[in-house]
């Protein structure tokens, strides 16, 4: 372990643990000013630099109706072989953005990652709940044609793109590291990333 290269003990067993576990993630984002980020709710509490976190497959949605989630589930199951909406929802964003804010940290996923995005959709519930379906008064939505053309644009190949386009992505892992800023400087700096950050 380099320790010399660390500023404590515990920020080089850290970087060592995401060198060690997060390859796939490290090498898409080298060089790249946006980081994979996470919204937490908003009384959650960090107490450490890097907290592991095991990922869930029983989410329910906050807003979204159930019978709409579950049905395009179904529809991401027959397309990526996964329930795409019970995912760990994160986005690209600015590396220095948003500093240990409390409740927003950047996420770091363990190898053997699956993800999905849409290059044309920002966030599902506002781009396609809220404005194509919930909120259409001059007409009848066609729900499962909304649904199909959102699911049709899709993808789940080239991790920097989906990273750069700021869009939500879908993460399907095991667990995830949750890092502060000062861990995120240190990984920098010691693996060599070349993330744009600030001083």
């Amino acid at each position: 372990m380099r320790l010399k290269e660390y500023l404590t003990e515990d920020f080089g067993k850290d970087v060592d643990l995401i060198e060690k576990n997060c390859k796939v993630y490290l090498g898409s984002t080298k060089g790249l000013k946006y980081l994979l980020l996470r919204d937490f709710e908003s009384n959650r509490v960090f107490n450490k630099d890097l907290e592991v976190i095991k990922s869930r497959t029983d989410r329910r949605p906050k807003d979204t109706p159930m019978h709409l989630h579950e049905k395009i589930n179904e529809m991401f199951r027959k397309k990526f072989g996964w329930d795409v909406r019970n995912g760990v929802f994160c986005e690209g964003e600015w590396c220095s953005f948003r500093k240990d804010n409390g409740f927003q940290r950047f996420i770091f996923p363990v190898d053997g990652f699956k993800f999905v995005w849409s290059p044309s959709v920002g966030d599902f519930f506002i781009d396609v709940y809220k404005y194509k379906i919930k909120n259409v008064s001059y007409k009848e939505p066609n729900i499962d044609e909304i649904l199909n053309d959102y699911v049709k644009s899709c993808k789940n190949t080239n991790l920097k793109d989906a990273i750069n386009s700021r869009n939500e992505i879908s993460l399907l892992c095991k667990e995830y590291y949750a890092v502060s800023y000062q861990l995120l400087r240190n990984i920098n700096y010691v693996l060599k990333m070349n993330w744009v950050l600030e001083n």
